[in-house]
């Protein structure tokens, strides 16, 4: 999440107002994508903390950009207990 509030002002710089970023609940293993999530209640970790997903959506509310979360929510990764 750090890393994409750092470009913020380049992308308000080309005219975006809004961002999508990828699922960011835990993930099994390497997974990223959001089809392999373990649990849904938890960030995964190779985005940031929650802290930082938290600074993310400030500072881009502060910029006039709006943070949209992708939810994969009808796909959980291995079992599930």
């Amino acid at each position: 999440f750090k890393g994409l509030e750092g470009k913020l002002d380049y992308i308000s710089g080309m005219g975006f107002d809004a961002i999508w970023i990828s699922p960011i609940v835990k993930q099994i293993g390497d997974g990223y994508h959001g089809y392999w999530a373990s649990d849904l209640t938890a960030i995964n970790d190779h985005f940031g903390s929650m802290e930082d997903l938290q600074s993310l959506v400030k500072t881009a509310h502060s910029k006039g950009i709006w943070v949209m979360l992708d939810m994969v929510v009808n796909h959980m990764g291995g079992s599930i207990s």
